[in-house]
């Protein structure tokens, strides 16, 4: 079994930040117990900075690109 912190998982599609546009970043965060990835703006221009945090890759891409449909 691969320990998640050591490898980082493959992210397919992550739009960009939705309120300034910037491409978003993926990080490790959490501890061995309990690992958990981080997509989130990191530009320094965007007053929002945005973040997602989750256990897996599909549920952090998945909250990161959910967006409100006009």
């Amino acid at each position: 079994m691969t320990n998640p912190l050591l490898s980082m998982p493959k992210i397919t599609k992550l739009l960009p930040c939705p309120f300034c546009g910037h491409k978003p970043v993926v990080q490790r965060c959490g501890s061995i117990a309990e690992p958990k990835l981080l997509v989130g703006c990191r530009n320094q221009m965007c007053f929002v900075s945005p973040m997602v945090v989750g256990c897996t890759a599909r549920e952090v891409s998945a909250d990161w690109n959910q967006r409100v449909k006009k």
